[in-house]
């Protein structure tokens, strides 16, 4: 808690903290704020490609469907699989980098090397030839594949944690009074990592939108007709100079998206850091 209090006084914590809340907000709320259909095609003769109106207030794409609900509808979309995705890398980079430190040894080796070799390819490129290869793949296999190839990262940085703390005293002690290694991690080891996790987590839902956004708009992500943003700016490309509005928007709520947490996480991380200014 005084972590988040610390973060919440720095001026890139309360920006990113309010552009976080508001996106969460208007997602959750989509059918309160708008009142159309996000897939519903209104009127294809008078409701076609309508600039940003009272009526439409980010106007309608070239299937006369509501911009503005397609765009809060899509946001419960794009963060949802960020965030479970986010949770399968943070779960499995945390047990990975934990065992790998604590261990040491032989273990440590062959676990960070198959890291590194990971590391050194593309995410887009892993995800699309894992999706080539796969086929169409639904909502909860995506999920699943963007969490999968996000936790090399996270290992690393809770390994390098784990390989400080275990010649701290307490951890010596801990293993000297014969302590297992399941009780080890979970009562001494993962509370001092969480600070790094968390600031790991943070960061790491922006990098997601923007990954998932990249599938959808190359047409192996979110199938239609969810609605989602990567989907809407692919199906505006041929819209860009007519009829702007209909990739602006769900491109606007990209970019803040990922400004939001990138600010919060960079706020987290310097409040959790002591070495770090303030």
């Amino acid at each position: 808690m005084t972590g988040w209090r610390a973060t919440l006084r720095r001026p890139d914590g309360k920006v990113g903290a309010a552009l976080a809340a508001g996106l969460v907000l208007a997602a959750l709320l989509a059918p309160v704020l708008t009142g159309y259909d996000p897939v519903a095609q209104l009127d294809l003769d008078a409701s076609r490609l309508l600039p940003p109106s009272w009526a439409h207030p980010f106007g309608t794409d070239d299937l006369s469907r509501d911009i503005l609900a397609r765009t809060l509808y899509g946001g419960r979309i794009s963060l949802a699989i960020a965030v479970l995705a986010v949770t399968v890398a943070i779960l499995v980079g945390t047990t990975v980098g934990m065992i790998a430190g604590l261990a040491g040894g032989l273990l440590d080796t062959i676990v960070m090397r198959l890291v590194d070799a990971a590391l050194a390819i593309p995410r887009l490129l892993l995800l699309l030839v894992v999706v080539g290869l796969w086929g169409s793949v639904g909502i909860p296999v995506l999920v699943l594949m963007l969490g999968g190839t996000s936790w090399f990262e996270t290992s690393r940085l809770v390994r390098a944690e784990v390989l400080s703390l275990r010649q701290r005293d307490f951890i010596v002690a801990a293993r000297a009074m014969g302590v297992g290694l399941p009780a080890l991690l979970r009562r001494h080891v993962l509370p001092n990592v969480m600070g790094p996790v968390i600031v790991a987590a943070t960061l790491g839902v922006g990098q997601i939108v923007l990954v998932e956004a990249g599938l959808s708009f190359l047409g192996v992500g979110v199938r239609r007709p969810i609605p989602s943003w990567g989907i809407m700016i692919a199906e505006s490309r041929d819209l860009m100079v007519t009829a702007p509005w209909t990739a602006a928007f769900p491109g606007l709520a990209i970019v803040v998206t990922v400004l939001a947490f990138s600010l919060l996480g960079d706020a987290l991380r310097a409040a959790l850091d002591p070495k770090t200014g303030s």
